[in-house]
């Protein structure tokens, strides 16, 4: 009995992990200036909590891996990890890890939504909102803030299409 109060504390300790490492994935982009760092904390934040879960509770994955939707979804999936081996890089155990990142992490997702669906939404609405907010202010910045001639801020097609002078 003890051991399952300790799966379920992992699984939901994970689960969180988890959804910070989502949002990660959805803003950081926006938040992070460096692709290194940006990569780093999707790999610890996000892939290795996909990979906790599905080794965790493997029996679960398999019996919900054959569910009509999640045979839709992760066909997909399996499809891009595919095509991540059609690369020309002779690495082929960099193409494996690609597929096996991308196969995780659509697995990690499924976890999020199917488990803790409440945690998934809360994330997606809190990373919408927040990327909304951060694009504003950088529009704000680049076309109000700056002092940019007008050729900067638009195309030089823009401007002869549009009567911009």
């Amino acid at each position: 009995m003890h051991d399952i109060k300790w799966k379920d504390r992992t699984q939901l300790f994970t689960s969180y992990w988890l959804a910070f490492g989502l949002l990660i994935l959805l803003i950081g982009m926006f938040i992070f200036p460096s692709r290194g760092g940006y990569k780093t904390l999707v790999y610890v934040f996000f892939i290795a909590p996909c990979c906790v879960i599905f080794l965790m509770d493997i029996k679960y994955a398999i019996k919900n891996y054959f569910n009509g939707s999640v045979l839709l979804a992760m066909s997909a999936i399996i499809y891009l990890a595919f095509s991540s081996q059609w690369s020309t890089d002779p690495n082929t155990l960099k193409q494996i890890k690609y597929g096996l990142i991308i196969c995780f992490s659509g697995y990690g997702i499924y976890y999020l939504i199917s488990e803790h669906y409440f945690l998934f939404s809360h994330v997606s609405i809190f990373s919408v909102i927040l990327i909304g907010i951060i694009s504003f202010i950088w529009l704000f910045d680049f076309y109000i803030g700056n002092d940019y001639p007008l050729s900067r801020r638009f195309l030089a097609n823009a401007k002869d299409n549009f009567g911009f002078y």
